[in-house]
């Protein structure tokens, strides 16, 4: 049924749309702080296994776990949009959470210099890169290959 014509409903609405999750950085913080004991409390388990006199016993080792802010989202019931949004617009949220991405960073960068995380991944995810450099005869490999003329090949005989 639609509403009769001239209503003006609208006015009783004294919340248009959801409430805040957050009201202020505190509350905020808190949780944050709660994902991190809880990525502390939680490592990940790894089954390895020990031989004596050819008897292997496994055994349960644990490895830390590296912060995600995927995960971190997740424990905080919102999708990762939702967090990126706030980074722009929330003002009274914005410092908290770019201290947040920076703890994250740190955690992740300073497991994988401890060999505690695959460096690898974690360099991946970091946006961190190695730029390796080919040179012949002190060239670039990029200015040697310049260099060659592409209608002469070397090694290809002439044919008559």
């Amino acid at each position: 049924m639609a509403p009769p014509k001239g209503n003006q409903f609208w006015k009783y609405c004294f919340n248009p749309g959801a409430p805040r999750k957050y009201k202020g950085p505190e509350a905020l913080w808190e949780d944050c702080v709660k994902y991190f004991e809880w990525v502390e409390a939680n490592p990940l388990k790894v089954e390895r296994h020990v031989t004596y006199q050819g008897d292997a016993k496994p055994y349960w080792e644990k490895r830390p776990r590296a912060m995600l802010n995927t995960e971190l989202c997740g424990f905080l019931n919102i999708n990762t949009d939702t967090w990126a949004n706030w980074r722009k617009t929330r003002d009274d949220l914005s410092e908290i959470i770019r201290r947040v991405d920076d703890i994250i960073w740190e955690q992740k960068f300073q497991g994988a210099a401890a060999d505690l995380f695959n460096s690898n991944i974690i360099a991946q995810q970091l946006g961190l890169k190695t730029r390796t450099e080919h040179s012949v005869g002190g060239e670039t490999l990029e200015e040697f290959l310049e260099s060659l003329d592409p209608d002469v090949p070397d090694d290809v005989p002439e044919s008559e």
